[in-house]
């Protein structure tokens, strides 16, 4: 009964849910050439770099065999190989030494996906400040409120540092300290707050924010936007979550309502929607 119940389960296992048990077996594995005879040469070959990594236990530091070694494994041709090489490069996964090959390099996802912001503004037309706001209303809070959870007495720090360069800087012509120091003051909620995927989503809308909406800050009220933040910083350094979230939450609010009024922004957000 039990064999049966088996080969039925087997029989109607979707054809990507095998080959990815054939691949990651223990018995024998299809080759990295099979593996991009199912998709597009282009499509496939970063994720089987990735995978031929992994598979051996690469660490930072370690050299990668030479192309040609490399191109029989994958069994893709010099150009495409190294294109992909340079793609991982760009990535912050690989580096290369001239002469020498290429070694996998410290992949940090916070700082090396970073350069999705001019990516998606530029190629993709996400530079609508609504949507922007919209996604930060829906993870800035939590980020707040995690913040104060798993801060670092080193972050407070960090945190407060920010929070004066703010204060320092407040209603000078050009605003570029300000705002200089009002990213820095995210970026550290973020990245401290222990949550790795929240923080590269910040880092990579913090990038599109601050691009769009630069010419937009000479005429807020920088007075309230210190006001919340002081809030937030409060709310944080006193372990405080929900009161965290809730001054990140009307920071955001206040924006929004700055936006709308100078005519940034069509639709005048209804604050009862927000969780």
């Amino acid at each position: 009964m039990k064999e049966n119940i088996e080969q039925e389960v087997r029989k109607n296992r979707p054809q990507s849910d095998m080959v990815y048990h054939k691949f990651m077996s223990v018995g024998p594995k299809i080759t990295y050439h099979e593996m991009l005879n199912s998709s597009k040469l282009a499509d496939r070959i970063v994720p089987n770099i990735l995978q031929y990594i992994k598979d051996n236990g690469l660490r930072e530091g370690d050299k990668l065999p030479p192309q040609k070694e490399l191109c029989k494994i994958m069994g893709v041709g010099n150009c495409s190989l190294r294109e992909s090489l340079i793609v991982l490069q760009a990535l912050g996964v690989l580096k290369s030494k001239h002469g020498i090959g290429w070694y996998i390099d410290r992949f940090e996802p916070k700082s090396s996906l970073s350069f999705l912001s001019p990516l998606l503004e530029k190629f993709a037309g996400i530079s609508s400040i609504a949507q922007i706001m919209e996604t930060r209303l829906t993870h800035e809070p939590l980020i707040a409120y995690k913040a104060a959870e798993h801060i670092s007495p080193e972050g407070i720090e960090m945190l407060e540092r920010s929070l004066g360069k703010m204060k320092e800087n407040r209603n000078k012509p050009g605003r570029k300290e300000l705002r200089d120091a009002d990213r820095a003051f995210h970026k550290i909620l973020a990245e401290e707050c222990g949550n790795d995927v929240l923080s590269i989503i910040s880092s990579i809308m913090s990038g599109l924010l601050f691009d769009t909406v630069m010419w937009v800050q000479s005429a807020s009220n920088d007075d309230e936007v210190l006001l919340y933040h002081q809030q937030i910083y409060d709310a944080v350094a006193a372990r405080d979550s929900k009161g965290a979230a809730r001054a990140m939450k009307q920071h955001l609010i206040l924006g929004w309502k700055f936006l709308y009024a100078n005519h940034i922004i069509q639709d005048k957000y209804v604050e009862e929607l927000l969780f």
